[in-house]
């Protein structure tokens, strides 16, 4: 499923920048920028889905090759969250790993955020909306942060 099937629209008529896990790294924040300031789009969406083999690795602290620094972008949303939910702290605890997208989702629009003042500004003069989801893989519905 890619994102413009998820959101009913077709080829090019959204900016789509993504990486496993969506956080925010300087190159996919500096596609948000262009798509913002030069392009035009007016809403950012960080979008998780349910089952993200993406964070369930990071769950489970895997270690190979370059995911190890892939997944050390979504520790953050991991530690937060073993900190209010209960044991195993792994991919076979559901609510842990639920728990933990919605966080990284939250987490990475703070990213976001602090990472381009171009953004920050943008949204504060409310000429674009940054705004988080979860994509149910089974109804394909999207829970709006």
């Amino acid at each position: 499923m890619v994102d413009e099937e998820v959101f009913d629209q077709a080829l090019g008529d959204v900016f789509v920048a993504r990486v496993a896990g969506n956080f925010a790294n300087t190159d996919i924040v500096a596609s948000m920028e262009y798509a913002c300031k030069v392009a035009g789009s007016k809403l950012i969406v960080v979008l998780g889905h349910e089952g993200c083999g993406a964070v369930k690795a990071a769950c489970d602290g895997v270690e190979l090759g370059n995911i190890t620094a892939l997944l050390a972008n979504i520790q953050p949303a991991v530690n937060a969250v073993k900190s209010s939910n209960e044991s195993p702290h792994n991919s076979e605890n559901v609510e842990f790993v639920n728990a933990t997208i919605v966080e990284n989702v939250n987490h990475t629009i703070t990213q976001i955020r602090n990472m381009s003042p171009i953004l920050a500004e943008l949204e504060d003069a409310g000429d674009i909306a940054i705004k988080g989801g979860v994509y149910q893989l089974a109804s394909g519905e999207v829970s709006w942060l």
